[in-house]
């Protein structure tokens, strides 16, 4: 079984540490041996973060799923609504439109997007009483 280049390196460095305890105790330097104790307590550490970062990235993997999933549903109800739906930016360039609104508008979603949106209806897009739009919205002419 090959390892995460993340768990790789933590146990290369247990590996490394152990040959260095072993050569410690060859060696008439003291401080070596608490030197290489501290160096294998600071190991651990890593590990039991290598961990945490782990469980994090699972977690986070399970969330872009479920977000995903939640995206894709959203975005078919928007599609799919009987209503035309068309929906601009703060300067009013169209980023999105449903099927119902371009066949209102008779236009395909491709001629709407990105193109700046002219109300060519009074203030309101609701329809009247009559059922029927004040002035009928035309596509937008291609950038």
């Amino acid at each position: 079984m090959t390892l995460p280049p993340h768990r790789a390196v933590t146990q290369r460095l247990a590996e490394r540490l152990d040959e260095l305890r072993r050569r410690a105790g060859e060696s008439p330097d003291p401080g070596l041996g608490a030197l290489v104790e501290d160096l294998q307590a600071l190991a651990r550490a890593l590990e039991v973060v290598d961990d945490d970062v782990e469980h994090q990235l699972d977690d986070l993997k399970t969330a872009a799923l479920a977000h995903e999933a939640t995206v894709s549903r959203y975005r078919a109800l928007f599609e799919w609504a009987p209503d035309g739906y068309l929906v601009t930016d703060a300067r009013a360039c169209v980023s999105m439109s449903n099927r119902a609104m371009q066949r209102l508008l008779g236009c395909g979603e491709a001629l709407l997007l990105g193109s700046r949106w002219r109300r060519s209806s009074p203030r309101t897009t609701t329809r009247r009483s009559s059922g029927s739009w004040p002035t009928r919205p035309r596509c937008p002419a291609p950038p």
